[in-house]
C-alpha cells in the first residue's frame, strides 16, 4: 500500500478489509501488491466484493462518522443500488448518513429499482424521504439573488421557474 497519501483512513481501511476493491483502483497501491492481489483475488464475486465494502465503510465510520452523499439516485446503476442496499439493511448500529438527491418520480425512466429501494427502506425506519415543494417565483428570484447579486436580468426568475417546474434540484 502506498504511503504518503492522507487518506483519513480509508486506504488502511481497504486494504485490511476490502482488497478486493483494491484491485479495482490500482493507483493507490504498490505494482507488486497489486499485482499479487489480481492473483490472489481471481474470482471474487460480485457478494463478496458487497460484503467488504460495507465492512470497510463500517470500519471507516468506527473511527468518525461518514457522510455519503449521492446524487440523483434513480441514475445509479445497479452495483451502486446494491451496495446502498447491503448498507443500509445490516443489523448493526453505525455512524452513516446517507443523504440522496433524486427528481420528483416519473421524471426518467428506469428510476423503479431506486424508487423502490428507498420506499423498503422508508417503511423499515432505515430512511426517511423528504420531498421538496416547488418554489414560486419570489423564492426562485432571492435564491438568484444570493447566488447572483442583486443586479438580475429582468424575468430571469420567471424563466428558470419554467425551465424548472420550481424544482429546487434542477435550479
Amino acid at each position: 500500500v502506498r504511503t504518503g497519501a492522507s487518506t483519513s483512513g480509508a486506504l488502511e481501511a481497504l486494504a485490511e478489509l476490502a482488497q478486493s476493491w483494491l484491485v479495482q483502483l490500482p493507483w493507490l497501491v504498490d505494482f507488486d501488491y497489486i499485482e499479487e492481489l489480481d492473483r490472489r483475488l481471481r474470482g471474487t464475486t460480485r457478494e463478496r466484493m458487497l460484503r467488504e465494502a460495507v465492512e470497510a465503510l463500517e470500519a471507516l465510520a468506527a473511527r468518525r462518522p461518514l457522510l455519503l452523499v449521492l446524487e440523483d439516485l434513480e441514475r445509479s446503476d445497479g452495483a451502486t443500488l446494491d451496495l446502498l442496499s447491503a448498507l443500509l439493511r445490516r443489523s448493526g448500529p453505525a455512524r452513516i448518513l446517507v443523504v440522496a438527491t433524486s427528481s420528483p418520480p416519473g421524471v426518467l425512466a428506469g428510476e423503479d429499482r431506486a424508487r423502490s429501494l428507498v420506499h423498503e427502506l422508508c417503511l423499515r425506519g432505515t430512511a426517511e424521504e423528504i420531498a421538496l415543494g416547488r418554489l414560486g417565483e419570489e423564492a426562485i428570484e432571492q435564491f438568484l439573488e444570493a447566488q447572483l447579486g442583486d443586479e438580475l436580468p429582468e424575468g430571469l426568475a420567471a424563466i428558470v421557474r419554467e425551465r424548472t417546474g420550481g424544482n429546487p434540484l434542477f435550479m
